[in-house]
């Protein structure tokens, strides 16, 4: 009778790791497909906007090395963008990014992204915002930083 209550309670234990390992899962495997910006060029949904983010450092006043990303967007003439990164694999805020305008069609922003100290490569989202108009739809793409 008491190895019943056992089994119960190991049973359940079992099922409930099974479960927190599936559901912290899920977000990596949902981004399997998508395109990583920080590898390649990648297209946005109507495939107008093409993004591209690189690594970039900058010398701080006590010669320090800051590092930066910069974000490249193709395909933008004449619109008025706005863009937002937050991390996708792990919560690290929410934060705006102002591009400027480098050439007809051509805009660039460079930011920094909130040190994180985890283990594995951390996803970042960046949602491109494309004015009011209901013509332009707003786009999303994700980039990858390594692990530190």
């Amino acid at each position: 009778m008491n190895s019943i209550p056992r089994a119960v309670v190991i049973g359940l234990l079992v099922l409930s790791i099974g479960v927190w390992l599936g559901l912290s899962r899920q977000p990596i495997q949902a981004l399997a497909n998508a395109c990583d910006a920080s590898l390649t060029w990648c297209n946005g949904a109507d495939e107008e906007l093409q993004l591209h983010v690189t690594k970039s450092s900058q010398q701080s006043l006590n010669h320090t090395e800051i590092e930066l990303i910069e974000i490249d967007l193709v395909g933008a003439a004449g619109i008025q963008l706005s863009g937002r990164i937050s991390g996708e694999t792990m919560y690290m805020g929410q934060f705006n990014v102002n591009f400027k305008r480098i050439q007809q069609g051509q805009l660039q922003a460079i930011t920094s992204l909130p040190n994180c100290v985890e283990s594995q490569t951390m996803i970042w989202r960046l949602d491109i915002n494309q004015g009011e108009t209901s013509t332009h739809q707003n786009q999303t793409f994700f980039f990858s930083s390594p692990a530190h």
